[in-house]
C-alpha cells in the first residue's frame, strides 16, 4: 500500500509530494534533502497495520493539503523495502514502484514466499540461532544438541537422523534460506562435493593429505568460526539487509532506483569483514588448484613470488595477489562471482572514501596516495555487499564439505571428535 502527503519546506516554502510505502517496521525515519534549498526534511512515518492507519510527524516542514496527485515542486518516494524512483520536478509514475519491480509473476512469488519463510522464524528462534552457532564453534555439543533438537525434532522433524556436521549446516539454511539465492547455492555445493571426492589417483592420496594438515593446524575449524561470525552479523543486520536482497534477486539499471541510506557505515564494515574472510579461503582454493594442477597442494604455480616456496608462503601475500594467483580453475573464480573487488575494499576501509547522500555516490580512493578517483552508486554498493554475502555462504559450505572429507577417512576421527 502506497500513501502520498504535500510537505512544505519551513526554508524556501517548496512543496515536496512524498509518496510513502507502508510496509516494514511500525516506525520509520523518513529523512532527504528539499531540491529547492537542499535543507534537511521529512519526519516519522508511524504505521497501524492493526487498524491499517497511518501518522506522520513533520520535521523543518509542514503537512499542507492540495492535489496529492500532480500537485508539488518536487516528487520523491520512501520505501523501508522497495527501491523507488530517484527525487524529480515530474509528478510520481501511476504504476508504484511495488509494480514496477516486478516485471514477472514468478519473480513476484519468489520473492512472496520469502518473505513469509522470514516472518516464520521469531526472534527467539534468531536468539537459538546465535546460540547454535556459539555452543558449536566453542564445541559444546551437548548445549548444541538440546537446542537444534526444538527444529529438528519438534518443529521440522527429520526422517532420518542427522550428525552434527549436517545439523550445523542443515540450521544455517533453515534460518537464511529467504536471504540466499537457495537453488544456485544447492547446485555449487553438488559440484563441489563431486570435485573434493574425485576418485582418480593421486588426486585421492593428495587430497586426504591436504585435508589432514588443514585440520591439523587448525584450518578448517578456523575457517568454520570465520564464516559462522559473518552469518551471525548478517542475522544481526537482516532486518535492514533483507530489501537489498529483494533488489539483489531482482537486479535492473541502478540508475533507476533511489534507496534509504542510514546504514552505509554498517554495510561498509560487512562488506570489508566479508573481504577478509574471502581472502582467507583463497588458501583452500589455491590449495586446491595445487592438487589438481601440479599433484601436490605444496607445488605452488611457476608464476608466483620467487619468495612463495610453498603453500604456507602463500599466506604472506596480499588478498588481491592471492586472488591472482587462484585463476587457474574457472569453477572456483566462478563460486567468487565478481565480489573481489581489493580496490573497492581497499578504498572504502584502509584508505579514503566519501560518500555523497544526495546523490548517493561512493567516491573511493585505492591506494594511499589518492591519485586516481572510483565511483559506485549506493545500489550498486549494497548489491555487491548481498553477492559478497552469498558468495561467502557458498565457500561456508566449501568448508563443511573439506571437513567431512577428513571425518570420511576414519570414523574414529568423527567419534573422537564429538566425544
Amino acid at each position: 500500500m502506497w500513501v502520498r502527503t504535500l510537505l512544505k519546506c519551513r526554508i524556501c516554502g517548496k512543496l515536496t509530494n512524498l509518496r510513502l510505502g507502508i510496509s516494514g517496521p511500525p516506525q520509520q525515519e523518513v529523512k532527504f534533502e528539499c531540491l529547492g534549498c537542499r535543507t534537511t526534511i521529512g519526519g516519522t512515518l508511524y504505521i497501524d497495520y492493526e487498524n491499517i492507519q497511518t501518522s506522520f510527524k513533520t520535521i523543518n516542514c509542514t503537512e499542507v493539503k492540495g492535489d496529492l496527485l500532480s500537485g508539488g515542486d518536487y516528487f520523491i518516494e520512501y520505501s523501508f523495502d522497495r527501491p523507488v524512483a530517484k527525487p524529480s520536478s515530474q509528478p510520481h509514475r501511476l504504476l508504484t514502484p511495488y509494480l514496477r519491480q516486478f516485471p514477472d509473476t514468478e519473480g513476484a512469488l519468489d520473492l512472496i514466499a520469502r518473505a513469509r519463510w522470514s516472518r516464520s522464524i521469531s526472534s527467539s528462534d534468531w536468539y537459538n540461532f546465535h546460540s547454535l552457532n556459539n555452543a558449536y564453534i566453542q564445541k559444546n555439543y551437548a548445549t548444541f544438541r538440546k537446542i537444534a533438537s526444538i527444529y529438528f525434532t519438534e518443529k521440522y522433524p527429520m526422517k532420518k537422523r542427522i550428525d552434527l556436521q549436517q545439523t550445523f549446516y542443515q540450521l544455517h539454511y533453515l534460518f537464511l534460506a529467504p536471504y540466499i539465492p537457495i537453488e544456485k547455492n544447492h547446485d555449487l555445493v553438488l559440484q563441489m562435493t563431486n570435485y573434493i571426492y574425485q576418485k582418480n589417483e593421486p588426486f585421492v592420496s593428495q587430497m586426504q593429505v591436504f585435508v589432514d594438515h588443514l585440520f591439523a593446524m587448525g584450518y578448517l575449524h578456523g575457517w568454520q568460526k570465520d564464516t559462522t561470525a559473518i552469518l551471525d552479523d548478517f542475522a544481526d543486520n537482516r532486518d535492514w539487509l533483507a530489501p537489498f536482497v529483494v533488489h539483489s534477486l531482482t537486479s535492473r539499471a541502478s540508475k533507476d532506483y533511489w534507496l534509504p541510506t542510514e546504514h552505509y557505515p554498517k554495510a561498509k564494515r560487512l562488506y570489508t569483514d566479508m573481504f577478509e574472510v574471502l581472502g582467507r579461503l583463497l588458501m583452500a582454493i589455491v590449495g586446491l588448484n595445487n592438487i589438481e594442477y601440479r599433484g601436490s597442494y605444496n607445488s605452488m604455480p611457476s608464476n608466483v613470488p620467487k619468495s612463495i616456496k610453498n603453500w604456507e608462503d602463500f599466506s604472506e601475500l596480499s588478498n588481491a595477489l592471492k586472488f591472482k594467483y587462484c585463476q587457474e580453475n574457472p569453477f572456483w573464480v566462478s563460486v567468487y562471482n565478481n565480489t573481489f573487488d581489493h580496490k573497492l575494499r581497499n578504498g572504502i576501509n584502509h584508505n579514503k572514501a566519501y560518500f555523497d547522500d544526495t546523490s548517493q555516490i561512493i567516491s573511493y580512493f585505492p591506494d594511499i596516495q589518492g591519485k586516481k578517483c572510483y565511483q559506485i552508486s549506493y545500489y550498486d554498493f549494497m548489491v555487491h555487499t548481498i553477492k559478497t554475502f552469498w558468495a561467502l555462504f557458498d565457500l561456508h559450505q566449501l568448508v563443511k564439505v573439506l571437513l567431512v572429507r577428513y571425518y570420511l577417512s576414519s570414523s574414529d576421527r568423527y567419534q573422537e571428535e564429538i566425544a
